[in-house]
């Protein structure tokens, strides 16, 4: 990956927009490669930027979601992050992005936008925050993690790395980079490399044991190899035959299946042309009716338009009556919306006076309104204020009274607890003789700890010594049993050998080894002989498979070859037709050129029954079926070679199975001299032997018996060894075992001695430390007595009363100064606060005096606007009127103009209906005549009637 520019904006400390482009010549040609400037400058910024556009995530700050952006700097409404790179499969460009509502610096933070363009066609390839990291990591085979660790360290670890020493920084280089793995991979390499080598050392150990074969039995194993290949080679051919004799009879399914499907098309072929002959036969009748086809199409014509003329002049009959109808009721309504037009105009005229009047009368009262509403605010506003004012004073009144009550409290409380007042001076006296006796207790449990331990630890040694006692008895049986143990495996050792040693016996074995390989290699080419027999009688009957399979694809051929013989016949008389039907559409323009009465040029007839008509011959339908033949024909060609080929490949596979089995029988006849030389044997010898297979099984079995006893004794002779030997490192073993506990046994007799003189010392200094602690808790019982110390209270505890004594003592004196100053400022309030309420008294009661005039004012015009125009609205009632009068109006105009158009239309529909008679008149005249000449045309021709046509 290649960056080729950076675009970022409101990031951290580099508020506006920036742009750094790599491709400039400058990064190159001038040798620029680091970023520097002093903290703070945005140094970071610009590889946290790179990190952000790529991933939406930074190595300072992780992920950034709707909920927290701590890189967006401060102050501002909008921030994002843009790189351009280029990789093998082109260039592309990150843009990240995130804003506030609004684009507002005090807006909600909104979701992060994340997307991955394509810069030369503009194509988004994703814009989904997962789907743009996933898709960067396919482009440049880097995810996050890997990026960071490759490309982009982290200022905090980077600077960790540098200050830590030699043994630090492995560690710190680890959790950077993510490669801590890789020492555990060392690890589990060590382990797996001593574990190994372990197994080796084990392999090489068996390995001496084993011996290696000798020149001779190397060479018979190598040859018994290539016996084996070759028999596989032979089977594999075997394999292959077989499948193409199979592929051979699928072959043959297929031909027979094609020959089927053609016998099924000829009985289509036949069905279709009998079912063909009803067709024929209409299609005679319909040329001779094609002659009268345009007269009788006019005469349909005359038909339908005198149906639609007569339809016509019964809709224009039937629409006058109710137009007359409809013209009298627009005229009485005409009349009548004239005369409210006029009624409407002269109430409107006769209100007019009485609108100006109750308008003044509306005018005082709403200026009466106003000012009643203002007094009546004010006067709401000061019963608020008469209400506080009087709320304040009765708090002032209450607060009085506490603070008078508590002053009287603390003042009986300092009279009743006054010797609490010498605590001041005898309790820090006190307090240091408690001090003094807690570090005594303190010291005495330490002391009593250490003599506990002393004593636990003098209990475990006796137990260990108790122990050893013990388990140095059980050593020294256990040292007699393994000395017993060694001498009955030398006896056994030496019974089982019968004095002689492991390398006499090991010759035996490998002796009888060797003539079991050689019984058993007799017996392996015994049942490769039955193999190969059988193998030669499958060879022919595959002979006489492929000789049955090259007669029967002879037979399908020739039956093809008839097939095909047949298509091509039938394609060449439909290509036959499909030519006449050609030059029958050729002729369509001398066809257009005849006239009635006029010799015809090459029949020299006058009449021309086609001049008139196209001839459309079935070409598209014959084409259709001269395609369908010739692929058919194709199909059958294809087939027959087909049926050649597989033939052709019968005949080379019958050849060369028959060179197979002639050079098998060689093979088999090298392969039996070259065993019988190995061996020993003459070839006469060797097939005797092959013969009695019963014989050379029960060698076989007495070889192997032999060998197996004597393989068995000398595993029990090697594992006895074995066993001695093991037996003897256990005595060794008990004998050092034996030794170390003795010397525990000592060592823990005088640690016995030396922790009893250390528990008789502790023991003192608790007894010591007991008087002190009784002494110093009688001087301070003492002194607590005067201020009251009960007999089952400690004087600890005691001593932590008095102090919350003295610092109550002290707190009441306090409150008791204080209270005395709040009674004499909450006197003073009182008396200002009593003033302050009977002034706002004095203002409410003259306001509710405006208040009552105004209310007596406006009840006085109210009763005359009343009496003058009702509850109504001036407005409303003068704008109800004026619409009338509009609607009036438009109502007497709508009449007018309906009544204009219904005359209109009346006067058009009585002259359509006197057209629409003489039309009726003069179709029926004409309808007659034509019946009349088209009835004799069809006698003429030998119909008998319009609907025999």
């Amino acid at each position: 990956m290649r960056l080729l520019s950076l675009r970022l904006k409101n990031l951290n400390s580099l508020e506006g927009e920036w742009l750094v482009d790599f491709t400039h010549p400058d990064y190159e040609a001038q040798g620029l490669f680091a970023i520097t400037g002093p903290t703070g400058s945005g140094k970071s910024t610009l590889l946290d930027a790179v990190s952000l556009a790529l991933f939406g995530r930074t190595p300072r700050l992780d992920r950034i979601s709707a909920s927290q952006n701590d890189i967006m700097s401060r102050h501002t409404g909008e921030c994002f992050a843009e790189v351009c790179f280029e990789t093998d499969e082109g260039q592309f460009r990150a843009h990240w992005a995130q804003h506030r509502a609004r684009k507002q610096p005090q807006g909600e933070l909104q979701s992060p936008r994340h997307e991955l363009a394509k810069i030369e066609c503009g194509t988004v390839l994703a814009h989904q925050l997962r789907r743009v990291a996933s898709e960067v990591e396919r482009l440049t085979g880097m995810d996050f993690d890997r990026f960071t660790r490759s490309m982009l360290l982290a200022q905090g670890n980077f600077a960790a790395f540098l200050q830590a020493d030699a043994d630090q920084r492995a560690p710190i280089l680890e959790q950077i980079t993510g490669t801590a793995i890789y020492s555990d991979l060392s690890i589990l390499a060590h382990e797996r490399y001593s574990a190994e080598k372990k197994t080796l050392k084990d392999l090489m150990q068996s390995l001496d044991h084993i011996e290696l074969l000798s020149p001779e039995q190397e060479q018979q194993m190598q040859q018994e190899l290539e016996d084996v290949n070759a028999a596989l080679r032979d089977l594999d051919n075997e394999l292959s035959q077989y499948r193409a004799i199979r592929h051979a009879l699928e072959k043959r399914e297929q031909l027979l299946q094609n020959k089927r499907l053609i016998a099924q098309q000829v009985n289509d072929l036949e069905h279709r042309k009998q079912a063909f002959a009803a067709a024929a036969q209409r299609l005679k009748e319909a040329e001779k009716a094609a002659q009268l086809e345009k007269k009788h199409y006019a005469l349909t014509a005359q038909r339908t338009a005198l149906q639609q003329a007569k339809a016509k002049q019964h809709a224009l009959m039937q629409r006058l009556p109710p137009l007359r109808q409809q013209l009298d009721q627009c005229q009485a309504t005409r009349e009548r919306t004239e005369k409210d037009v006029q009624r409407a105009e002269t109430a409107l005229q006769t209100q007019r006076p009485v609108f100006q009047q109750t308008r003044v009368l509306d005018g005082e009262l709403q200026r009466l309104d106003k000012e009643l509403h203002r007094c009546t605010e004010q006067k709401q506003q000061l019963t608020a204020a008469q209400q506080t004012e009087w709320q304040r004073l009765e708090d002032c009144q209450k607060e009085l009274q506490q603070t008078q009550t508590q002053h009287d409290t603390v003042k009986q409380y300092l009279d009743h607890n006054q010797q609490d007042s010498h605590l001041s001076a005898e309790l820090g006296a006190m307090m240091h003789c408690a001090d003094y006796v807690n570090s005594l207790q303190a010291e005495l449990k330490k002391k009593k700890d250490v003599l506990q331990q002393a004593q636990e630890r003098r209990n475990q040694l006796d137990a260990q010594h108790q122990d050893l006692v013990l388990a140095q008895a059980k050593n020294e049986n256990q040292l007699q049993q393994a000395l017993d143990l060694v001498q009955k495996n030398e006896h056994n050792w030496q019974a089982l050998t019968q004095s002689r040693s492991l390398a006499q016996w090991q010759e035996q074995l490998d002796a009888q080894k060797v003539q079991y390989n050689r019984a058993t290699a007799l017996m392996e080419f015994a049942l490769e002989a039955q193999t190969w027999q059988q193998h030669q009688r499958l060879r022919q009957q595959r002979m006489a498979t492929l000789i049955e399979q090259e007669q029967q694809t002879q037979h399908a051929l020739d039956q093809a070859l008839t097939v095909v013989h047949s298509q091509e016949q039938a394609v060449h008389a439909l290509e036959r037709l499909l030519a006449s039907e050609q030059r029958i559409m050729t002729m369509e323009h001398e066809r257009a050129l005849l006239e009635q009465d006029t010799p015809c040029p090459l029949c020299g007839s006058t009449d021309h029954p086609w001049a008139d008509k196209a001839i459309t011959p079935p070409i598209a339908q014959t084409q259709h079926e001269l395609n369908q033949a010739t692929q058919q024909l194709q199909r059958l060609q294809q087939q027959v070679q087909t049926q050649r080929d597989a033939l052709h490949r019968t005949q080379g596979q019958l050849h060369s199975e028959q060179a197979q089995a002639k050079q098998e029988q060689q093979q088999q006849t090298q392969r039996m001299q070259r065993f019988a030389e190995r061996h020993g044997l003459d070839t006469i010898t060797l097939q005797q032997q092959l013969a009695q297979p019963e014989a050379l099984q029960h060698a076989l079995q007495q070889a192997k018996e032999a060998w197996q006893h004597t393989e068995r004794q000398l595993a029990q002779i090697t594992t006895l060894d074995t066993a001695l030997l093991s037996a003897k490192q256990a005595l060794m073993q008990q004998e050092q075992i034996d030794a170390t506990t003795r010397l525990k046994v000592e060592q823990c007799h005088a640690q016995r001695q030396e922790h009893a003189q250390r528990v008789a010392e502790c023991q003192h200094d608790v007894d010591q430390l007991v008087k002190r602690v009784v002494q110093e808790q009688e001087k301070l019982v003492e002194a607590c007595q005067p201020y009251g110390l009960k007999a089952e209270q400690r004087p600890a505890d005691f001593i932590a009363e008095l102090q919350i004594r003295q610092q109550r003592w002290e707190t009441q004196l306090s409150a008791l100064q204080q209270c005395r100053d709040q009674l004499q400022q909450l006197t003073l309030n009182h008396k200002d606060q009593q003033a302050h309420y009977t002034q706002v008294h004095q203002q409410l009661q003259q306001l509710e005096q405006t208040v009552e005039q105004l209310t007596h004012e406006r009840h006085t015009t109210q009763k005359t606007r009343y009496d003058l125009f009702g509850h109504a609205v001036v407005e409303q009632r003068e704008r109800e009127l004026e619409e009338q009068l509009k609607t009036d109006h438009a109502l007497h105009q709508a009449a007018q103009k309906a009544w204009q158009e219904l005359h209109s239309r009346k006067t058009h529909t009585q002259e359509a209906l006197e057209e629409q008679n003489s039309q009726v008149e003069a179709l029926s005249t004409a309808l007659t005549l034509s019946e009349t000449r088209f009835l004799e045309a069809l006698l003429r021709i030998g119909f008998s009637s319009e609907q025999t046509y």
